[in-house]
């Protein structure tokens, strides 16, 4: 006959795949929406002790996640729809006319200048208009499914907002582990995801703030742009890159020599080194002290891979589950180490208490 919890371990489990396939489509959006709860906990906790109203904060921090995600992004999609309306195919024969007669100046080999000029104008940039098209198209799909599962993340994340210290404390009494190992487990994966939401949040917004004041110089869309290199600065190494490099190039091929210089040398100076490299580490500092309940060793190259690896298996949601799958496996290996440890102390003292009993 088969014992109640065999069958019972064996009905979860059918139970478990039958939730996987009904929820599939949304298993990524809840997964996400649980480690945006988990990251704003500590925020939640001290508008409670404000407000006193689970509802009410609940709505506040999903009307601030809302306009965080929402708000940058719909400016910078209405602008580009404006930019694109109003873009003039002849630009890029302007562009090739003023780029050919900067190249005549130049002091460099005539046989190389020669070839630069004759292959910009066998350049078809038709070729690269319908590019251009096809993309903005690809974009605007791809904004309409990130919306689309903006809206279910917001609806997963208010209800667990609302109801998420219940399930939390039902997951740590279900769980086969002592309550501390429970605490350990949720408390680091709670203070990491706290330091790398808030510490990007607040980097992309200093970073995007920093460009759009050169933007603003040099008469520039600084709202436009600055929000744009928030999003950009999101994606490490190239990030900057891939929208200060165009601007400067652009500049330069306009004959505002001066202007792309100031472009590229302000945004290397300013942002790539003193907001990334000396900034950003004070940003995180700062947040392990206020943010966190004790201060967590974080590795910043362990968050860095982290976030690169999760973007690249997840896209901009990779940013939360990179560094929040990497959290868990070392809690995981750290009270693996802690059982482990205690085993070979337990079995060290059975193991003097028979030499003892023996001696007797």
């Amino acid at each position: 006959m088969i014992k109640p919890v065999t069958f019972l371990n064996v009905l979860f489990v059918i139970v478990l795949y039958l939730i996987g396939v009904v929820y599939r489509s949304f298993l990524l959006s809840i997964v996400i929406a649980a480690l945006l709860t988990i990251a704003t906990s500590k925020s939640y906790s001290f508008l409670l002790k404000k407000l006193r109203s689970p509802v009410a904060v609940s709505s506040i921090l999903t009307t601030a996640l809302a306009l965080i995600l929402f708000g940058p992004m719909l400016y910078f999609l209405v602008q580009i729809v404006i930019h694109v309306n109003g873009f003039n195919p002849m630009f890029f024969e302007k562009i090739r006319i003023l780029f050919v007669q900067n190249i005549a100046i130049l002091n460099m080999d005539e046989n190389l200048k020669n070839l630069i000029v004759n292959f910009m104008y066998n350049l078809k940039y038709d070729f690269y208009i319908e590019k251009i098209n096809g993309f903005l198209s690809r974009v605007g799909q791809d904004s309409l499914q990130f919306f689309a599962n903006v809206v279910t993340i917001l609806i997963f994340y208010f209800f667990a907002n609302l109801y998420g210290r219940k399930i939390l404390g039902f997951i740590k009494r279900v769980l086969p582990l002592k309550s501390t190992d429970s605490e350990q487990i949720f408390g680091e994966v709670s203070q990491v995801m706290s330091v790398v939401m808030y510490s990007t949040l607040l980097n992309a917004i200093l970073q995007g703030v920093l460009f759009s004041f050169v933007m603003l110089y040099i008469g520039y869309d600084a709202i436009f742009w600055g929000i744009a290199f928030s999003f950009s600065s999101l994606i490490p190494i190239i990030g900057a890159l891939l929208l200060w490099l165009p601007i400067s190039l652009y500049e330069f091929s306009l004959g505002h020599t001066f202007i792309a210089v100031l472009v590229a040398g302000y945004t290397v100076f300013t942002i790539s080194i003193v907001a990334d490299t000396f900034i950003k580490p004070l940003i995180i500092d700062f947040i392990n002290k206020k943010v966190s309940r004790t201060k967590t060793d974080i590795n910043s190259l362990l968050i860095f891979f982290s976030v690169i690896a999760g973007m690249s298996a997840f896209g901009f949601w990779g940013i939360i589950l990179g560094p929040a799958a990497t959290a868990l496996f070392i809690s995981i290996l750290k009270i693996y180490d802690k059982l482990k440890i205690e085993e070979e102390l337990a079995n060290r003292r059975a193991q003097k208490l028979e030499s003892e009993s023996e001696q007797k």
